[in-house]
């Protein structure tokens, strides 16, 4: 029986968000397809845990390919765990994945240099390397020049330029684009503010979001959709996210739309948004009588004098900016949206198409924060 080829599929870091239209998306698509042609049989060596790897390992598990997961471990018992945990999120059929682990060597090294010895193992472990969008000034590119060097088989007939720069996922809001209604819109209501997600939404498979990533012509975790799916839901579920204690809790805020604006500002230590234009309001005397419950501001939330039970309810004033100034409020648990009446809802968003289609969906009074469709102020 002729010996399997290992092919491994190489693509540089690149902007977050992508879909199906994205160009080095398809690329990679488009080599997945020749590969499930290609002679002797191959096994996509790869990887997870940076967003090219990933859609790898899922565009090969759609197509049916054999694939070699390689993964970074401290130890046979964190490899046991890790595989065991990629299978599942992926849904990795058992008879067509296997996984390698790659051990840090001693003495221990940083989290980067353990992800460059890891593609490095896969490069030397290929049959057949090819490039689809590489960083001319990266160790990819440094990798494969040896490798061609060397003799090494390199297709590079879905290699692509290489985009450069990365652009800002970020955006702000010009008030002079804001329509009559957000203007107007009081503090009545107490909001969960939501907001796009870089990866999967809480909950759910990795296989079911690159599932959709690889179907959409547009990114398909935007706040938009994250809005639509806890309407559609029901749930706002909750976060252990800078939470004291890790209790899991949904956030809100008693500001206003108007109010908010001067906190929608991209932060690029997370690489995201610290709120955007998106939201489910909950009328005041609604959002108390089902125990929504202001923050109680502190010198410091884990002193001694609190209890622990109750620290979910209190947030440290800040050193660095004041968090007083988001008049946050909490709910211990995911919130069930199906106690509030629907007169006691309202939703925000950005554009007013977006309005236009919540109301015809969900039948939820929904304000867009701008005037017109093409005031986009900066994306």
């Amino acid at each position: 029986m002729e010996k399997s080829s290992a092919v491994a599929i190489l693509c540089s870091r690149q902007r977050l968000r992508p879909c199906s239209q994205t160009a080095w998306v398809r690329q990679i698509q488009k080599a997945i397809e020749w590969l499930k042609k290609y002679q002797p049989e191959p096994v996509i060596l790869t990887s997870v845990g940076m967003i090219t790897w990933d859609i790898v390992t899922a565009s090969s598990s759609r197509a049916g390919l054999n694939i070699r997961v390689y993964l970074p471990a401290e130890d046979e018992i964190d490899f046991g765990r890790r595989a065991s945990d990629v299978s599942e999120q992926f849904g990795l059929s058992v008879f067509r994945a296997e996984f390698a682990p790659v051990y840090a060597p001693a003495p221990a090294v940083s989290k980067a240099e353990v992800m460059q010895i890891r593609d490095q193992v896969i490069v030397d472990q290929a049959d057949l390397l090819i490039p689809i969008s590489i960083n001319p000034r990266g160790s990819l590119q440094e990798r494969l020049d040896i490798a061609e060097a060397a003799g090494r088989k390199v297709e590079t007939s879905f290699a692509i330029d290489y985009p450069g720069e990365r652009r800002r996922i970020g955006y702000s809001l010009d008030p002079q684009d804001l329509g009559p209604e957000i203007k107007s819109a009081s503090s009545q209501f107490i909001t969960h503010w939501t907001r796009a997600t870089n990866s999967a939404w809480p909950g759910e498979r990795l296989k079911d979001f690159y599932s959709d990533l690889l179907e959409a012509d547009r990114y398909p975790r935007g706040a938009f959709e994250t809005l639509c799916r806890i309407l559609d839901s029901g749930l706002i579920m909750a976060s252990v996210d800078h939470m004291p204690g890790k209790a899991p809790t949904v956030c809100f805020s008693s500001l206003s739309p108007v109010q908010l604006l001067p906190l929608i500002r991209y932060r690029a230590r997370y690489r995201r948004m610290s709120f955007e234009p998106y939201g489910i309001g909950i009328r005041r005397r609604a959002a108390e009588r089902e125990g929504i419950v202001p923050v109680v501001y502190c010198e410091d939330v884990n002193d001694s004098s609190i209890d622990l039970g109750e620290r979910w309810r209190f947030q440290s004033i800040g050193t660095k900016g004041d968090w007083q100034l988001e008049k946050e409020h909490r709910f211990l648990g995911d919130f069930d949206l199906s106690k509030i009446a629907r007169e006691d809802l309202r939703c925000f968003v950005r554009f007013p198409r977006e309005a236009e289609m919540i109301r015809d969906r969900f039948g939820i009074e929904t304000i867009p924060f701008l005037a017109k469709e093409t005031a986009t102020a900066g994306i």
